[in-house]
């Protein structure tokens, strides 16, 4: 296994110049995560031995970056959506996209596969879905993010888990709510979106198993209808988990395809040249939203993502004025608590709610124009 301090002391041996931000902020990163967090990004990028990340390291600090694309221009129909973590695109950039086992999947998949969406009401079926299992994952026996303080708590917990997940009672919890919100946003703020160029019949084939619905199935049959219940919930109304086929939602590519080359992948943004996953998620999410996708939690996720991205963004204004103008006041700084409180409230007026913070931000923003425009005449009297 590949220790931070086998991957420290490499930067510090190859010839390339460690003083720059990039390396800086690299280095950085590297020493901020945990044991598990790392492994998890040398299994995103593909690496399993030093000399990888000495190519990956080399590979990352020279300029090679993917092609981009807004999705205003994008076939939203039928393009194949992925989605990685940031730290992969210069593997992805250099080598590919690598077909391996999904991360954290081991044991659920069994193939070494590439995952992908079509179309982006797809997309937004998939976040849909990610919730969901980020949320099993989270109050349920994996307690993968720490929820429970003891394995003991975990356990003891499982059978009222159960009966809240399989009855749909965690989608009017909003302590759970929030605690996912706040994982997931997180998540997608890590992740970005590609644009794959793909062939039906050499890349991939939409009669394809699901090998999850496939597995769930096979307990069915031998007696064990847990598996089916919660993924026939996971799974939400726009699948039909008593077959294996797999959904254009959760597509994935051949098994003999090991391989999709940097030529035919596509970095994506959003109209306002974001490139994180939340942000173009946002962005389908408004294009879509009145279309019945059968999304059952994803629409309190938006609205929650939304009102808490405006609330950052008003506390970066606050901040951004502080810096040119005097204090002549406390500043307004939106607070957990306070944030707490918008959303609580939030349900029936919303439209009031971020026409009220955007206010505030496009106040605070005009003061700083102001400002700045003031000291550049000055500037230029001088």
């Amino acid at each position: 296994m590949i220790s931070k301090e086998d991957v420290l002391n490499l930067i510090y041996k190859i010839n390339i110049d460690k003083e720059t931000t990039d390396v800086q902020s690299f280095i950085e990163m590297i020493k901020t995560k945990n044991n598990e967090e790392f492994q998890e990004l040398l299994n995103e990028s593909n690496i399993n031995t030093l000399e990888e990340v000495e190519q990956f390291i080399i590979a990352k600090f020279k300029n090679s970056p993917l092609p981009q694309i807004a999705l205003n221009n994008l076939d939203l129909e039928h393009t194949f959506f992925h989605f990685t973590n940031k730290i992969a695109f210069d593997s992805i950039a250099h080598n590919g996209l690598i077909s391996r086992i999904g991360d954290r999947a081991n044991g659920v998949e069994s193939k070494e596969l590439i995952f992908f969406s079509e179309g982006a009401e797809n997309v937004l079926r998939l976040c849909n879905t990610w919730i969901k299992w980020i949320m099993h994952r989270t109050y349920g026996e994996k307690n993968q993010f720490g929820y429970y303080a003891s394995q003991d708590e975990c356990l003891s917990s499982q059978s009222s888990w159960c009966k809240e997940f399989l009855n749909k009672e965690y989608l009017n919890d909003e302590e759970k709510k929030k605690y996912v919100f706040e994982l997931v946003m997180s998540g997608m703020k890590e992740r970005i979106y590609f644009a794959l160029e793909l062939k039906e019949g050499q890349d991939f084939s939409y009669f394809d198993i699901d090998y999850n619905k496939q597995s769930a199935l096979n307990d069915k049959l031998k007696g064990n209808i847990k598996p089916y219940l919660f993924e026939k919930e996971m799974y939400s109304d726009y699948s039909n988990v008593d077959v294996a086929t797999m959904d254009k939602w959760n597509m994935h590519t051949l098994p003999q395809t090991e391989k999709i080359e940097p030529c035919k992948i596509t970095q994506i943004i959003d109209s306002n040249g974001q490139t994180d996953m939340l942000s173009i998620v946002i962005e389908l999410y408004e294009k879509y939203k009145g279309q019945d996708l059968a999304c059952d939690i994803l629409d309190d996720f938006i609205e929650y993502a939304k009102i808490r991205e405006l609330a950052n963004q008003a506390n970066q204004s606050q901040e951004k004025q502080g810096e040119s103008v005097e204090e002549t006041e406390p500043p307004i700084v939106i607070t957990e608590l306070k944030f707490a409180q918008i959303y609580d409230k939030s349900k029936g007026k919303i439209k009031k709610i971020f026409s009220t913070i955007k206010s505030f931000i496009d106040k605070k923003n005009k003061v700083n124009d102001e400002k700045t425009n003031n000291d550049s005449d000055e500037n230029i009297l001088e």
